[in-house]
């Protein structure tokens, strides 16, 4: 069985698109497992700002975990989270599990008691974003200091292709 933990408690662009991939997975095929404080949230931010109801659906049929709210922060407290975690998964029959959201810690936590895989989804770093003709943009100094980069066409520069 594959496991599906998703640690995010608010509806970011990133969360939305996990969500709508997994309502393209087979029912039956995978487990979605997500702590009681983050669905909560989640749940209303669905409710009041998209209205989806699939959506909504599949995530109050989410399994609940421990409370993710308890680590207050505390990366100790994230990794015994994912050893916890990883306990209960593989007592549940899961063979792996995917993490869509980055969350540094708790997979550690998960270390070798299962497989598993985090979807990084961070911004691209400055100047590594390329255009078809293989040629991209990079900052340069804008204003005063160039670590102030306004988002005008003046702060960026066409660099050619590498």
């Amino acid at each position: 069985m594959i496991c599906i933990f998703s640690p995010a408690g608010s509806l970011t662009g990133g969360t939305y698109r996990s969500l709508k991939s997994i309502l393209g997975f087979p029912s039956g095929e995978y487990r979605l497992y997500m702590p009681g404080d983050v669905k909560k949230s989640l749940m209303d931010d669905i409710r009041r700002l998209v209205g989806d109801s699939a959506m909504y659906g599949l995530v109050s049929n989410a399994v609940e975990t421990e409370p993710l709210g308890v680590c207050r922060g505390k990366w100790r407290c994230y990794v015994k989270y994912g050893e916890k975690l990883a306990t209960r998964l593989v007592g549940e029959g899961c063979g792996f599990v995917y993490i869509p959201h980055e969350h540094p810690y708790i997979p550690l936590g998960i270390g070798e008691h299962l497989p598993w895989a985090v979807l990084l989804q961070t911004t691209p770093v400055v100047g590594s974003l390329a255009i078809e003709d293989g040629s991209g943009f990079t900052p340069r100094r804008c204003g005063t200091s160039t670590r102030r980069l306004a988002i005008s066409d003046r702060c960026w520069r066409r660099v050619g292709a590498r």
